[in-house]
Order: structure tokens, then C-alpha cells, then sequence
């Protein structure tokens, strides 16, 4: 234990001043004492880096060196590099692809559609030259016109599978090269339509003759391909009908008597249609009949028809 001068205060000795302060002396002894235990602690934890708390060390920056600052440019992420970009792209590249495909062939659908109702007229004027199509078409001209003697003088020209006939006739026979070039199978065959332009009168210039000049349009379908009409097999499948014993059958060797009228419709798209009356129409022989028809008509391997056609039939019992 050791003791501390005090200078006497306000009056009282020496001893009684070291008597009242020796309580307190040992108070701030103790209190000096704690602070530097505490002093000594928290030096010795400051030294330790993992003693410092994580938000201290977190907002303290680190000490670097003063270095000139090197700009490095920003690089821009390409699709390439963005695995979710890349996907998205090229599933909308995919997309617009379908969709132009989509479109070409609704294009393509469409020019077909205005192709096929363009007036042949029309369609001939717009056309470009069509050599192989006046080759194909020109024998079975000669065939079916040259029977004539001569009388008529044509000439034939195509565009685009659309070939126009220059027809000069004598005055008053002017129309019979119709019926001969409508009727001809093998030009139905390879065509697809005709059309037929009114005409006007015209004089041989040298001899004076009267004459009539007329046109007509040819539409042909592609080469190598059968487009008969639905018109063409119509009429086949009557001729077959007639020369089956159907209605021989349907009428008990022909004891039914009477007639059933049909009208057969080949649509375009391959489909057949049917109308059936007569005096047969309601009866069980007429039924007999009919259903006869339709099942011969489901054994027809329809070819590519770029026309339909209709057949009025009448079916009689017993025949003519």
C-alpha cells in the first residue's frame, strides 16, 4: 500500500484528509486499472484480421497503389454468347420461315386459282411464246381439220400452254369446224378448255370471195399428264354401265319395264354426284339400278381433271 501528498483543503489536517480519501483513491485505482486491462485487450484483437467485423472490413476500401487507371473497353455480349437469346432468335427465324413458305404456296394456290378463270383470251395476250405447245397441238389440228378439201385455212399460235386457232371458212359453213374440234377425244384429252370468239365477214382479197374469219382459244394441260374432263369420264362410265347386265339384273331379265334417268356429276375435285328419276326412280328395281351405278363408279381411279363435267343418262328396261 502506498500513500499520495494531499495539501490540506479547507480547513481540514493531513489526517483527516487521508482518512475520507482512502475510499476513494481505491475506487479510481480500481477504475484506472480495469481501463487499462481493456486498453491492452482491444489492442491486442485489433492486430487480428479476423477480428475486425464484416461490415467494417466490407466498407473500408483496400489499400492499392497509385497506378495510372487502364481503360479497358466494354465488351458487347453477342447472340452467340447469350445462350437465351440464341434459342429466341432462332426459333423466330424458324418461324418466319414457316410462315413465308405458309405464304408462297397460298401465292402460288391463288395464281393457279386467277390462271384457271383468266379468260384464255386474256391469259394469251399476257402470255410468252409457246413453241412445244403448238408442236403438240398442230398434228391434231391437221388431223381433224384437213378432211375438209381444203376449204379451211387456220393457222395456230400458243403463249403459256394457250393456243390461238386463226380460222378463215367459206361464207355459210363458217361453224362446221366447231363441232368437229369440240367432239375430237384427243383434243379433249390434252385440253383443259376451249373458248370461242364471235367472228366477222371478210372477201378474199383477190379473188373477192366472201368469207368468214373467226377465232378460237385452246388452254392445253401439261404435257405427259392425262387431264381428261369430268365430262370424259362421265360418258365412260356410262358406256361401261350400258354394256354390264346391271339393269338386267335389277329388272328380272328385263320383266320390270320401265326407264331410270340419271344425271352423273364429276367434280372437279374427284368427287361423283347423282340425280336419279324416271319411272323406275322410286321403285325397287330403280334403287337396284342406281346403287349399281355408284359402286362401279367407286372402282374409277379418277386422273388429275382440271375440269368437272355432267352426263344425263337414261337406263331402260327392256333396252331399245
Amino acid at each position: 500500500m502506498f500513500e499520495l501528498p494531499f495539501e490540506r483543503l479547507g480547513g481540514l489536517n493531513r489526517s483527516e484528509g487521508a482518512m475520507k480519501s482512502r475510499p476513494f483513491m481505491i475506487a479510481l485505482f480500481s477504475l484506472l486499472l480495469a481501463s487499462a486491462v481493456l486498453n491492452a485487450y482491444l489492442l491486442m484483437r485489433g492486430s487480428d484480421p479476423e477480428s475486425i467485423p464484416a461490415a467494417q472490413r466490407q466498407t473500408e476500401p483496400p489499400t492499392q497503389p497509385i497506378v495510372p487507371e487502364k481503360v479497358i473497353p466494354r465488351q458487347v455480349p453477342s447472340a452467340a454468347s447469350v445462350p437465351g437469346s440464341t434459342s429466341r432468335d432462332s426459333a423466330g427465324a424458324q418461324s418466319c420461315d414457316s410462315r413465308l413458305s405458309e405464304v408462297r404456296a397460298e401465292l402460288d394456290k391463288a395464281q393457279r386459282q386467277i390462271d384457271l378463270h383468266l379468260p384464255p383470251n386474256a391469259r394469251f395476250d399476257t402470255g410468252s411464246p409457246d413453241p412445244r405447245s403448238a408442236d403438240r397441238l398442230r398434228p391434231e389440228l391437221q388431223r381433224v381439220f384437213d378432211t375438209d378439201g381444203g376449204t379451211l385455212h387456220w393457222a395456230v399460235e400458243c403463249r403459256s400452254q394457250v393456243c390461238r386457232l386463226h380460222l378463215i371458212a367459206e361464207m355459210g359453213a363458217e361453224r362446221d369446224w366447231l363441232a368437229k374440234l369440240q367432239g375430237d377425244d384427243s383434243i379433249r384429252r390434252m385440253s383443259t378448255g376451249m373458248s370461242f370468239q364471235s367472228g366477222a365477214p371478210t372477201n378474199d382479197p383477190i379473188t373477192g370471195q366472201a368469207l368468214f374469219e373467226e377465232e378460237a382459244y385452246v388452254r392445253l394441260g401439261p404435257e405427259h399428264e392425262d387431264t381428261r374432263s369430268g365430262l370424259d369420264i362421265g360418258r365412260q362410265l356410262v358406256e361401261r354401265f350400258r354394256s354390264s347386265d346391271a339393269v338386267r339384273a335389277c329388272t328380272n331379265g328385263f320383266q320390270i319395264v320401265g326407264t331410270l334417268d340419271a344425271r352423273i356429276v364429276v367434280e372437279e375435285a374427284g368427287r361423283f354426284s347423282y340425280r336419279f328419276g324416271g319411272t323406275l326412280g322410286t321403285t325397287t328395281a330403280g334403287r337396284c339400278i342406281a346403287e349399281r351405278l355408284q359402286e362401279m363408279a367407286s372402282t374409277v381411279v379418277l386422273p388429275n381433271l382440271t375440269q368437272g363435267g355432267m352426263v344425263f343418262a337414261t337406263f331402260r328396261s327392256p333396252p331399245d
